[in-house]
């Protein structure tokens, strides 16, 4: 067997986002039977890793990710300090343990412009998939309050400039594969010397809990559209609410929109003829609930590095309507979900509005995007992300 050292800052089987996906990478190196793994991760996920139990040739090796950072820092300064601080804490465990490692493989945080443990191993070493160099559309600047129309703005210069730092490129150059999510992330990475550079969607699926619809919406019923993520400004809710409120002037629509967040008052402002209804932020359990509802995703995120609520929707045999950008864009691949442009504000509202409408008065159509889920899911699925690690680490140690 390939002894991997696994690094996934997040890891937890209860959770979604990057808890998920390092989570996801554990089980499914578990599952393949081709690998022992140790898994670093931080020590908030040892009550939920326990509580579910062992994997099979795994151990979880938990690290402090709290040291240093005080309790009044604000949330997003807080993470980065606190995974800097796991970073330096998991660096002194790789340093112990480089003679029980094979290769060392960075999931989690899945950032490119991030440090990882895994560059204090001296052997084999694959960074991702990772996203993070994804910048936020310029045009459409004005769909944020003024302040964070600033941050993003600001990001996508830090973004440009991350690719010439030192510590970046001596990072990028000593991985001897880069993994990219996107298309930005891999020009990112050519342009920072990565030396070897692989594409895979940031986070894989599981099985279809649910078959692809196989009957035909009435006519007369309302088009359920679902959208599903954080409300921050950089995702774009406010764009899936107008599209909505436009096509409902020819279409009856609702739309519900799962997920919490600060924008919410303002997105709730929004008025027009669609009915739009907010769950707020719900356990996985009952968003599946408006999966298995809805008759498609409305996914309008104008920075993703992936798309979870689109493999969600694979997993539910359910098609989207998405962006045709960043993670989106390679996730909406294989003939299941219909890309919109992302150009400028109105004319991407007014095109999300006649997919929408289209939909609307195509049922089959909907069942045909539908039965694609699962040929897509089958794609970008952990059996399938698996392999291609399994033989990244067998082609790896043989050269070392």
């Amino acid at each position: 067997m390939i002894r991997v050292l696994l690094s996934a800052y997040g890891c937890d089987p209860g959770r979604g986002s990057e808890s998920k996906n390092g989570w996801g990478w554990a089980s499914a190196l578990a599952a393949s039977g081709q690998t022992e793994t140790t898994v670093i991760t931080g020590a908030f996920n040892r009550q939920s890793i326990e509580a579910h139990g062992g994997l099979a040739n795994t151990r979880f090796l938990f690290c402090e990710d709290e040291a240093g950072v005080p309790d009044q820092v604000p949330g997003v300064l807080s993470s980065a300090l606190r995974y800097r601080a796991f970073t330096r804490n998991a660096r002194l465990e790789v340093a112990r343990r480089r003679d029980e490692i094979d290769v060392a493989h960075h999931v989690s945080w899945t950032n490119i412009r991030l440090d990882s443990m895994i560059f204090a191993f001296d052997g084999p070493k694959i960074f991702g998939p990772v996203g993070g160099a994804q910048k936020f559309p310029r045009r459409f600047a004005s769909e944020l309050p003024p302040w964070k129309s600033a941050v993003e703005l600001g990001r996508n210069v830090h973004v440009d400039l991350s690719a010439r730092l030192p510590s970046v490129r001596r990072r990028l150059k000593s991985a001897d594969i880069v993994v990219c999510g996107n298309a930005e992330t891999a020009s990112f990475a050519r342009r920072a010397g990565a030396v070897r550079i692989e594409e895979m969607v940031n986070t894989a699926g599981s099985e279809q809990w649910r078959r692809p619809r196989q009957s035909l919406r009435r006519a007369d019923e309302p088009l359920r559209l679902l959208s599903v993520g954080r409300l921050l400004g950089r995702k774009g809710t406010n764009l899936a609410i107008q599209a909505a409120h436009r096509a409902a002037t020819q279409r009856p629509i609702d739309l519900t929109i799962v997920g919490g967040g600060d924008e919410r008052a303002r997105l709730e402002q929004i008025t027009g003829p669609a009915k739009v209804n907010f769950t707020g932020q719900i356990p996985l359990a009952r968003t599946r609930e408006h999966y298995e509802a809805a008759d498609a995703l409305l996914f309008t995120s104008l920075r993703d590095s992936g798309a979870q609520p689109m493999v969600e929707a694979m997993e539910a045999g359910l098609p989207a309507i998405h962006l045709d950008h960043h993670g989106p864009g390679r996730y909406g691949r294989g003939g299941w979900a219909v890309p919109v442009a992302v150009t400028d504000p109105e004319t991407t509202v007014a095109e999300l509005a006649r997919e929408i409408i289209a939909l609307a008065d195509d049922p089959q159509r909907l069942i045909d995007l539908a039965t694609a889920t699962t040929t897509r899911l089958a794609e970008i699925s952990w059996n399938a992300h698996v392999e291609r690690a399994i033989d990244w680490y067998a082609s790896l140690t043989q050269a070392s």
